[in-house]
């Protein structure tokens, strides 16, 4: 779960692997995210929009780039 700057909500659904997103005001979510496959970890959104999230088991961070929907790794912590 995530809150940004502008107060839009991140929530991360780990059975589906997808992040949802909802803006302020919004009943309904506004956008869908399709993430990597047992992302487990922590969820990060910067300024630019892009999403990060970990893999605890295998110690990557991907990230999701507004532009893109596809994931890119972008760092390994083990």
């Amino acid at each position: 779960l995530y809150i940004d700057a502008s107060n839009t909500l991140y929530a991360m659904n780990r059975q589906l692997d997808l992040v949802r997103i909802w803006t302020l005001g919004s009943n309904n979510f506004t956008r869908t995210v399709q993430t990597t496959a047992n992302i487990s970890g922590s969820l990060f959104v910067a300024m630019t929009g892009d999403i990060y999230a970990a893999h605890q088991t295998s110690g990557q961070v991907y990230r999701w780039s507004v532009s893109n929907s596809s994931s890119t790794v972008v760092a390994a912590t083990f």
